[in-house]
């Protein structure tokens, strides 16, 4: 069951960062390599995690859930072959023998290729109770191809649970995605941000839906850094682990090993680096510190990716770092 996400403002709250909820896809494990996602369920459902495949459904703790459903209108489904790449995958993804999209992206996403059918997928309602300013921002990336008449991708907020009208944010149904242009721009080869004043809707909830259809293998969506923000404001969050995660930030990153974690100033007691086979690797106690971090990771860790988790007294979040 999804959840709805207060963005509320303490008004005497003592940290000044940006009240914000969304994702990165940094929380679910997603799909390496050349994994697809197979379902020969050929029936309209709603799609389901399977072991060593690109994750469909997620419950949020840090960031906000979602779930995924199949729509098959187009005959064939997800039972093609291997099966398709529908889900989240783990950056950096640079394999493209199965994502044309990506030559090399070194963040997380989530992508729609393939499907013969529609895929929807619905994130966990925001609350923008309290708000003032709240905006919704996201990036969008299509592979370059000839797409057909029947594919498309549309992108909207589902307002107060259907009770109101949708915010449709960008729909090129019934148009020809290769001439399609979003303020101006094509949507093809390049990475499209999204940023969107929904101000209307304060005291609303609002639910991103991002919905897309194609029937070839080059025909490739990805969206990530999904973000509803109220922008820049004195006060904390209602949710300790809103909170910890975006009081900090990694840089650089991907890096050699010697990185720096910035704090806007929470008390940090631990820090964690393990595998993505959750095997340890390093563990530093910082006693509640306030200040920024510094880290030499050049002799202990080999390339790859890590992740690292950020503790403090009531809260952790998980950031991923890549070392090369």
């Amino acid at each position: 069951m999804k959840k709805n996400y207060f963005l509320l403002i303490s008004l005497f709250g003592v940290l000044a960062i940006n009240a914000q909820v969304g994702t990165g896809f940094e929380e679910p494990n997603g799909a390496l390599g050349t994994q697809r996602y197979l379902d020969a369920n050929l029936a309209d459902h709603e799609l389901v995690n399977n072991p060593n495949q690109p994750i469909v459904q997620h419950t949020g703790t840090t960031e906000l859930g979602f779930t995924t459903t199949f729509s098959n209108n187009l005959g064939t489904g997800l039972s093609e072959g291997t099966g398709d790449a529908v889900g989240v995958y783990e950056g950096p993804i640079n394999n493209t023998e199965i994502l044309d999209i990506f030559p090399a992206y070194a963040s997380s996403g989530y992508i729609i290729e393939d499907p013969d059918g529609t895929i929807t997928v619905e994130f966990d309602g925001v609350d923008l109770t309290g708000t003032t300013s709240p905006r919704f921002q996201m990036s969008l990336f299509l592979n370059s191809t000839t797409y057909e008449s029947t594919e498309f991708i549309k992108i909207f907020l589902k307002i107060n649970n259907g009770a109101s009208p949708d915010f449709v944010i960008l729909d090129t149904t019934g148009q020809d995605i290769d001439a399609f242009l979003y303020n101006g721009a094509s949507l093809e080869e390049v990475f499209t941000a999204i940023d969107v004043d929904i101000s209307a809707y304060i005291g609303s909830i609002t639910t991103l839906v991002v919905q897309a259809q194609s029937n070839s293998a080059t025909e490739e969506y990805m969206f990530d850094d999904i973000l509803f923000t109220e922008g820049v404001k004195e006060g904390t969050l209602s949710n300790h682990e809103f909170a910890i995660n975006n009081a900090f930030s990694v840089y650089p990153n991907p890096s050699n090993g010697n990185i720096t974690i910035k704090n806007s100033g929470i008390a940090l007691d631990r820090i964690q680096i393990s595998d993505l086979n959750g095997r340890v690797v390093a563990n530093y106690d910082l006693n509640g510190t306030v200040e920024d971090k510094e880290l030499n990771l050049e002799s202990m860790l080999s390339s790859g990716m890590y992740l690292m988790t950020l503790s403090s007294d009531n809260a952790s979040t998980v950031k991923k770092i890549v070392i090369n």
